[in-house]
């Protein structure tokens, strides 16, 4: 898959907008990520027209029908358009990691988040002490990126003032542990993708087993203003200055478990 620039979410008479989408040139997708049709209306990638963006450009008319899936129907109207880059290396969807996935080669640039991939990312998963998540180069099967999810707790007292009262202590929640792009796959939007993955993920398990957030720790401030763009906030008396975003914010900014 390409990585996504926007995503969002079409209403009952199939109208969607798309915003915050960065300059560049763009695919126009609409449909399941297995099923995917492209503007004007195409099954096939290389048919679809893509679209120019432009600095403060506000399009309108991207009308297209979607076309039927592999089972003769149609995806419903509920189903998410999204923006998506073409110029970027393609990558697989996000699936759980393998044994047989080679993790020696990975390397994002910080040897922290390398060497806890390399040496504890399978034992974490099989033990189901965290899921990991991979995404692939379809060609060379290198993995150009991860994400681990589990489940977690924090203190009450962590949370800002306004959000303490009326919450159990500890107030359970979904640690996104870890995320990281292999240097050879960066800037290329793949770090929004895992993320956007991560947090539909746990909106879908908040709907199973209970908790009222994600949280994550950044390592650094570029880093945390990455999260900070995704409504992630500070947990101003967590002396680990972790993050959190609710999941009933997550619901009001349109991510769809």
């Amino acid at each position: 898959m390409a990585s996504l620039a926007s995503i969002g979410e079409t209403d009952d008479a199939g109208r969607y907008k798309l915003e915050n989408i960065p300059p560049g040139r763009y695919y126009i997708v609409a449909g399941r990520i297995d099923v995917p049709t492209f503007y004007p209306g195409t099954l096939d990638m290389t048919a679809g027209t893509a679209v120019q963006i432009t600095p403060g450009a506000v399009l309108s008319g991207m009308d297209f029908e979607m076309k039927a899936n592999s089972a003769g129907r149609a995806d419903p109207g509920s189903q998410a358009a999204r923006a998506q880059d073409p110029d970027v290396a393609e990558v697989t969807p996000p699936r759980p990691l393998a044994e047989d996935d080679d993790r020696r080669r990975f390397d994002c640039g910080r040897e922290s988040l390398n060497n806890w991939f390399r040496q504890h990312a399978w034992t974490n998963h099989t033990s189901g002490a965290s899921r990991v998540n991979v995404i692939c180069d379809p060609t060379s099967g290198a993995i150009a990126g991860y994400v681990t999810l589990s489940a977690a707790q924090i203190e009450r007292a962590f949370l800002p003032k306004a959000q303490q009262r009326n919450r159990p202590n500890p107030v359970p929640v979904t640690l996104l542990g870890q995320l990281a792009v292999d240097k050879d796959y960066q800037r290329q939007s793949h770090a929004a993708s895992l993320l956007l993955f991560a947090l539909k993920t746990a909106l879908r398990a908040a709907e199973i087993v209970g908790s009222v957030g994600v949280i994550t720790h950044p390592l650094d401030d570029g880093v945390r203003a990455f999260y900070a763009k995704w409504g992630f906030q500070d947990m101003p008396f967590d002396s680990r200055r972790a993050m959190i975003v609710r999941m009933i914010d997550l619901k009001k900014n349109g991510i769809a478990a």
